[in-house]
């Protein structure tokens, strides 16, 4: 039951749509590659066998229950008397298991003793061998022409088993072959990505592929396949991002005569995106009006909340297409949308990896190395601005909000890696007058904003991306902070960080960290995703749940206003590349120079008005 029809049929087949049209003369003829097999007869009628060929017919239909999509016939001869015989079967497929069962009906009345079918076998033959080794039952019924025509008569029945005991190995190790074309850092290349199972070996059945981080994609201007385009097999070209080449089968692979094609889709299964594959199945006789449904799997795609790294989780792989055992053996997929594949800006080595998982439960990883190069051409001098904002929030014990804004020329510079920013010593970090905080369970959860309280929003975040359509933008939460003493490893809690869920066309929690170093609140981002940013802005909010206040100083209060020249913070941003770009800047404040002239406007006003009052005078 477990034998199957292997896909690599031969293409040209014996087109006879009735098996006993024509005349029967040795005229008819077979293309060789249809010929299949062959077959004898010994006759008590004839001193000598006859002898012939199994040759597959056209199909005529590609349901393989109805027995007209694999079509046999037993072509018979004798050249010296003139003789030949064409006999008709079909086989039925079960569309599930594959099982094969063949008929031979309205057979000649011709008396023979013996009747022989020799199937080829060999890399190429057309059967495939169980995938187990073990013993495997067959069964048969004969029907005489006196019983179907009511002369009586017994049907003669048999079965039997047969065993396949050699190459009984199961092991289940594909290989991996992956990377990037041309390699360079920032640049946009073509991304293969192909696997392979060796023959014996358990089929395969899932595929999650994880992508090294900062090999990214560009989906701005993609017109993306919707899910019911993609379900239907039938997404537009727009939308198309790559090719697939499949080979599949026992012995020597039998590989489509056709590419399939590789599409982006809308969010699937959790995914930012989707991929849907599509191969059509042209081979052999299956081919034009005949040609089988196409093979459609669907992939979600994946992007980690932290680092930006791409994941694609594969739906279950077919086993089974149209009743033939489809045995997958190599897949190799490009991604060769221009301006599409994205290179990182770092140039460490790193790794494509592949979990497969097989029809079996079995699990096996595999990968392949990746490494981009000439990262450190790259340059790297992004700007930084630095704001206070609250008028009336500019005075000791007062909470002023602050806007920072990072350009960078995007895809043509190295992205950034850290980010440390060390503000004026008169400006820290006021825990206490937070409306709320997050806990740090929930705050370094994927999905946050679900799970912190609406207190501990303090903030709204905005990054551009050249990659994207759209900017992603999202609240900053205060989030309470831990760390593990590395020699007790007791948990103690630290100053809280900012977390800023930016969310769109994907989600990116990007995570800022406080300390106070030499008597400075220092802000550092650690943990920034290798994607190219044009823009960046965070807005913490000021005012009556400010997180930062303006504190005293040794000598006295501070007036922001009255003292410009100690409005210096510190700034160190790393690359990507190694690159490191430091920098002090003057954080710009609410007072501008208009506010300040009136101010001493008032002041010598309200002096006028008490010498007039002293000295009897009006005003």
């Amino acid at each position: 039951s477990q034998i199957g029809v292997r896909q690599q049929a031969s293409p040209p087949l014996f087109n006879n749509g009735d098996p006993f049209d024509g005349n029967a003369t040795d005229g008819v003829e077979c293309p060789q590659s249809s010929i299949i097999g062959t077959v004898s007869v010994e006759t008590p009628l004839l001193d000598e066998d006859l002898t012939g060929q199994v040759v597959l017919g056209e199909p005529k239909s590609t349901d393989p229950t109805s027995g007209e999509m694999f079509r046999l016939f037993l072509v018979v001869r004798n050249r010296e008397r003139g003789l030949i015989a064409k006999i008709y079967g079909s086989t039925v497929a079960d569309p599930q298991t594959g099982q094969l069962t063949t008929r031979f009906l309205n057979n000649p009345e011709l008396p023979f003793d013996k009747l022989t079918l020799d199937i080829k076998g060999g890399g190429r033959g057309l059967l495939a061998q169980p995938q187990r080794c073990g013993s495997y039952g067959w069964a048969s019924a004969f029907v005489p022409w006196s019983a179907a025509h009511g002369g009586g008569g017994q049907n003669a029945d048999d079965s039997g088993a047969f065993t396949t005991n050699a190459n009984c190995g199961f092991a289940f190790a594909p290989t991996l072959a992956a990377g990037s074309s041309p390699h360079g850092g920032r640049a946009h290349s073509r991304l293969d990505f192909g696997f392979t199972r060796q023959d014996g070996e358990q089929w395969l059945r899932g595929l999650t592929a994880t992508l090294p981080e900062g090999l990214l994609a560009s989906v701005r201007d993609v017109p993306l396949c919707t899910d019911s385009q993609a379900n239907a097999g039938a997404c537009p070209a727009g939308s198309r991002i790559g090719s697939v080449d499949a080979g599949a089968g026992s012995g020597t692979p039998f590989f489509l005569e056709r590419k399939g094609d590789v599409y982006l889709t809308e969010g699937y299964k959790g995914g930012a995106y989707g991929l849907m594959v599509r191969v059509p199945v042209e081979a052999g006789p299956f081919r034009g009006d005949r040609a089988l449904l196409p093979i459609v799997v669907r992939q979600a795609i994946h992007v980690d909340r932290t680092t930006a790294q791409v994941t694609a989780v594969s739906d279950p792989f077919p086993l089974i297409h149209h009743g033939i055992p489809l045995r997958v053996r190599h897949v190799a997929v490009s991604i060769d949308r221009p301006q599409f594949v994205l290179n990182p800006s770092d140039c460490a080595s790193k790794q494509i990896q592949g979990d497969f998982t097989s029809a079996q439960g079995a699990n096996a990883a595999a990968t392949a190395p990746f490494q981009a190069t000439g990262c450190g051409q790259l340059t790297f001098k992004p700007k930084l601005a630095l704001r206070l904002t609250g008028r009336k929030q500019v005075r000791t014990g007062k909470h002023p909000g602050v806007r920072a804004q990072v350009t960078e020329k995007g895809i043509g510079e190295a992205g950034m890696e850290r980010a440390e920013v060390r503000l004026p010593k008169w400006l820290a970090l006021d825990v206490d007058n937070a409306q709320a905080l997050c806990e740090f369970a929930d705050g370094t959860k994927p999905d946050l904003e679900s799970h912190c309280p609406k207190g501990s929003v303090v903030g709204r975040a905005r990054a551009v991306s050249p990659l994207l359509n759209d900017p992603l933008v999202g609240n900053v939460y205060f989030v309470k902070n831990v760390r593990r003493d590395p020699k007790t490893g007791n948990v103690i809690r630290t100053l809280p960080m900012i977390v800023a869920a930016l969310r769109g066309e994907i989600a990116v929690n990007l995570v800022g960290e406080s300390d106070v170093k030499r008597g400075k609140l220092v802000s550092t981002f650690d943990e920034v995703p290798d994607a190219p940013v044009s823009r960046f802005n965070l807005n913490i909010k000021g005012g009556r749940n400010g997180i930062l206040a303006v504190t005293r100083t040794r000598r006295s209060l501070v007036n922001l206003c009255a003292r410009p020249q100690s409005h210096v913070a510190e700034a160190d941003m790393d690359g990507q590349n190694g690159r490191r770009f430091d920098r002090d800047l003057r954080m710009k404040t609410p007072c501008s120079k208009r506010s300040r002239k009136t101010k001493a406007q008032k002041r010598t006003a309200a002096k006028r008005k008490a010498a007039a009052k002293r000295g009897g005078a009006r005003p």
